[in-house]
């Protein structure tokens, strides 16, 4: 049996002898996590009860991922003079600062099975894509309503509907993995996420500590497409959803970020029980061309990242990472980790709902479909630190969109598994029946993934749907707007009196919920619903208990 050696040199003899030359990040990959002390049996020494709840209700089994690596292995490796950065259980493997004698004692080791180079990643950056004053017009005049600046870019994909219908993304977890956050903690207009506490927690990977709100402007602006909640002038995708706020991009000239501190932080948004993760991260190129992949790269099964992201997809977290910015340029595909066959992949259509040029194209080295959806990501609003609205554009805005979308989305159907939402989703969406590299499966319909599930078919002629019918207290009426303009809804009982009315704003195919409470003050009976309008003149039965 092979001995491990712990402590034979001293850190100081250590770094005499192995101190001589520059250091690099480097990956240590373990063999095996014999002696480990934990057990499958024992998941509450390394998961959080959120983290072990999410896996039941999904089927997920605690299994050798999810055990941390062998405590004395790291140790050894300290004991050569090296510098751990990151622990990884998903990998078995630690990220280490070494030079190249260090590197060679460490490879000898006989716990060790191989070492490669940690690689560079970059926030993917949507500074450079000039905003054109002409993605701003409309072709449809939208009624703005509450949502400000953020109406457009909500209304295209319907999780206006599910607002309305009460489900805003309560009781779900999302862990925002970006470059920092900073003007969130003073700027007036991320002040509801104070008020509301939905900031749960904060962590610097690079630094090791809690402090967030600096380095960049990035991270603020895709939380303010999920997040602000500011009636009349902006509402995000998800205004009431929990927060984690994770920064993991080492800034410097090249807009750098290292694999290990974003793995480490999907790795921590597992423990926690986060539900969903949003990334704007890609990569493709680099400065330095040891460090560049090449389309045979992205296959879903070579970087780290993107085996990363695969790995929090399979313990049932929704990995939501933008497409990138790419694709008008030499490199035209998505970058890692949006390769992954398990990560929900979003790329960019304008504000009238097409294709934009920038945005990166599939499919997969091997083959697979890319994007996965759309969403806006040209003229798209986001929130500044004082509170005021501001239009950009990028991958890195539609991506935040879509996963705020689905956390609103979940909150309407907390049951479903990650990959049931992402099928669902795409099943409903623009292109389904015609799904392409450029839009994937197209636009997403959050109104028509949430009937189908209700067992409502809104592809039928019928204008009103009925949801429950019968219906004891509590129902809603669904209206497909067949062209835009204003209607009347009315309620009668069987002796032809109106018993509810009300006005609606409708728009050519979209829907409309109308939410009625109330129903038990009725007599048991039939009633008919009217709806009445310039264009429109149907009626439905509806049974009260």
């Amino acid at each position: 049996m092979k001995k491990i050696l712990v402590g034979i040199f001293s850190f100081v003899f250590t770094n005499m002898l192995f101190g001589q030359s520059a250091t690099q990040k480097y990956w240590v990959y373990f063999t095996d996590k014999n002696n480990a002390q934990y057990s499958i049996d024992q998941p509450l020494a390394y998961l959080s009860e959120s983290a072990i709840q999410r896996r039941a209700k999904m089927g997920i089994s605690i299994n050798y991922y999810d055990i941390p690596v062998n405590a004395e292995y790291v140790t050894a490796i300290k004991n050569l003079g090296v510098n751990v950065i990151v622990e990884s259980r998903w990998l078995n493997a630690v990220s280490v600062e070494t030079n190249v004698e260090q590197l060679t004692a460490i490879q000898t080791l006989p716990f060790v099975k191989n070492t490669a180079d940690v690689k560079r990643y970059a926030i993917i950056d949507d500074s450079g894509i000039p905003i054109d004053d002409n993605i701003l017009l409309r072709t449809t005049n939208y009624i703005e309503s509450d949502y400000g600046g953020a109406y457009n870019q909500n209304h295209m994909i319907d999780i206006d509907f599910l607002h309305n219908l009460g489900y805003r993304g309560q009781g779900i977890k999302i862990a925002v993995l970006d470059g920092g956050f900073d003007g969130v903690n003073t700027g007036a207009g991320f002040s509801s996420l104070f008020n509301k506490n939905q900031i749960i927690e904060t962590r610097n990977f690079p630094d090791n500590n809690e402090d967030v709100f600096f380095s960049s402007t990035h991270g603020s602006n895709v939380l303010s497409i999920m997040a602000v909640d500011n009636p009349g002038v902006y509402i995000g995708s998800a205004p009431d959803a929990q927060y984690y706020l994770f920064r993991t991009e080492v800034v410097d000239s090249e807009r750098a970020i290292e694999e290990d501190y974003w793995l480490q932080a999907a790795e921590y948004a597992d423990f926690i029980g986060a539900d969903i993760i949003n990334s704007s991260l890609g990569y493709t190129t680099f400065d330095t061309i040891i460090d560049d992949h090449t389309y045979e790269d992205m296959d879903g099964n070579t970087t780290v990242i993107t085996k990363a992201a695969d790995r929090a997809a399979a313990v049932g977290i929704l990995v939501c990472n933008s497409a990138g910015n790419e694709g008008d340029g030499s490199w035209y595909y998505i970058g890692a980790p949006a390769d992954g066959d398990s990560v929900f992949t979003i790329g960019a259509v304008d504000i009238n709902g097409n294709s934009v040029s920038f945005s990166s194209h599939g499919p997969t080295f091997d083959g697979r479909l890319k994007p996965n959806i759309v969403g806006q990501g040209a003229g798209t609003g986001v929130v500044t630190s004082n509170g005021t609205v501001a239009y950009g554009n990028g991958t890195s805005y539609s991506s935040p969109l879509i996963a705020g979308a689905c956390a609103s989305f979940m909150s309407a159907f907390p049951e479903l598994s990650n990959m049931e939402v992402m099928d669902i989703i795409q099943s409903t969406a623009s292109q389904a029946d015609n799904p392409d590299n450029s839009m994937g499966y197209g636009i997403p319909n959050f109104a028509k993934a949430y009937l189908e599930l209700k067992g409502i078919d809104i592809s039928t002629e019928n204008i009103i749907s009925i949801l429950p019918n019968p219906a004891s207290d509590e129902v809603t009426i669904f209206i497909n707007g067949q062209e835009t303009g204003e209607a009347s809804l009315y309620i009668y009982d069987i002796s032809g009196k109106r018993v509810y009315e009300t006005s609606v704003t409708l728009w050519d195919g979209k829907l409309a919920p109308v939410y009625i409470s109330g129903l038990d003050a009725l007599a048991s009976g039939m009633y008919t619903v009217y709806l009445a309008g310039d264009v429109y003149q149907e009626t439905q039965k509806m049974i009260v208990r």
